[in-house]
């Protein structure tokens, strides 16, 4: 008799166990199935060159299961977007992309944890080069001019 109900106590105490839970834990790798992730705390970008762009951001990394990377869309113009452009890992915080003159290029920027995407950041940046106004050309001869 005490050995059924010590059985009894044991799978009812594995059953309980096992149910379909709240993951509480962060460190739990079922945490992140059902609590969203933070996405990144800044995302900027800055033109180094006439063809080339840095992207940066930053995280509290405090805030991350161990594995995360980070994700990043492009779109350039009216042309549909490439889905995980580029995939970082957790140590990195910059990426230069090249870029053409005159083109709009659409960046997203989401943390990834397993099939688990944060919200995106996004960056749209213009690439408009100028035409320069009130030039004022003097030629010196067939083949000198001088700007103003």
């Amino acid at each position: 008799m005490l050995l059924v109900l010590f059985l009894l106590a044991i799978v009812t105490i594995t059953f309980f166990a096992c149910s379909d839970r709240s993951h509480s834990n962060p460190l739990d790798p079922g945490y992140w199935d059902d609590h969203n992730l933070e996405p990144v705390e800044t995302f900027t970008s800055l033109t180094l060159s006439l063809d080339s762009i840095v992207l940066e951001w930053s995280i509290n990394s405090d805030n991350y299961p161990d594995g995360f990377s980070f994700k990043l869309d492009k779109k350039t113009g009216d042309n549909d977007w490439l889905p995980c452009y580029k995939e970082f890992s957790p140590i990195d915080s910059s990426f230069i992309d090249s870029m053409q003159i005159n083109e709009t290029i659409y960046y997203k920027l989401y943390i990834a944890y397993d099939e688990n995407l944060s919200e995106a950041n996004e960056i749209i940046y213009n690439n408009i080069f100028p035409s320069p106004t009130n030039l004022n050309i003097d030629q010196i001869d067939i083949l000198t001019a001088v700007l103003k």
